[in-house]
């Protein structure tokens, strides 16, 4: 069985099309793509929560926000 001109065509866009999807998910040269962009910025966001809360963890231990005030935002 032989492919035609067309059909050899339209496996070649997707070969490429399959290759440009995997750059930018993982990156080339060096660049971390989406995937490493995403895990810094889920890394960023995991020490600004924790900062958050070991703040309002601090404020309410030195009486600066009381148990009740907190009661207000859930």
């Amino acid at each position: 069985m032989s492919l035609t001109k067309e059909e050899r065509q339209l496996i070649q866009d997707t070969h490429d099309a399959g290759i440009e999807v995997k750059t930018v998910l993982l990156g080339a040269n060096g660049d971390d793509g989406l995937v490493g962009e995403v895990r810094r910025l889920a890394k960023s966001y995991y020490k600004l929560r924790l900062r958050f809360w070991i703040l309002v963890s601090t404020l309410v231990a030195s009486g600066v926000i009381s148990a009740n005030a907190l009661g207000a935002f859930r």
